[in-house]
């Protein structure tokens, strides 16, 4: 046991000791090759992910330039598109829901 460190003493007489206390765990490995991915899902993914991006981007830089810049114009159509996309975002995403649901998937 050293001087500069009070924890050397602690931690090794302990680790004899409680090796049988600490469990093993098997992490089970996914299989690449089973393919259970539907592609339409990760396309719509994706692309619903880009879309939230730039409804997030427009509702959040919008009213900025419309507070701090007074530009009408950029401001609105910023703040337009970003209701736009989250709208459409939010729809596209509830149709996918709804029929995931109906075809039992």
């Amino acid at each position: 046991m050293s001087a500069s460190d009070p924890f050397d003493g602690i931690f090794e007489e302990d680790a004899g000791e409680n090796d049988d206390l600490i469990p093993a765990v098997d992490i089970p490995e996914p299989d690449p090759s089973e393919g259970n991915l539907d592609s339409d899902a990760v396309k719509l993914f994706v692309r619903l992910v880009v879309v939230f991006n730039v409804a997030l981007f427009g509702v959040a830089v919008g009213p900025m330039f419309l507070y701090f810049e007074g530009d009408v114009w950029t401001g609105g159509a910023l703040l337009v598109v970003g209701v736009l996309a989250g709208s459409y975002g939010l729809l596209r995403y509830w149709q996918f829901a709804r029929d995931r649901e109906e075809t039992g998937e």
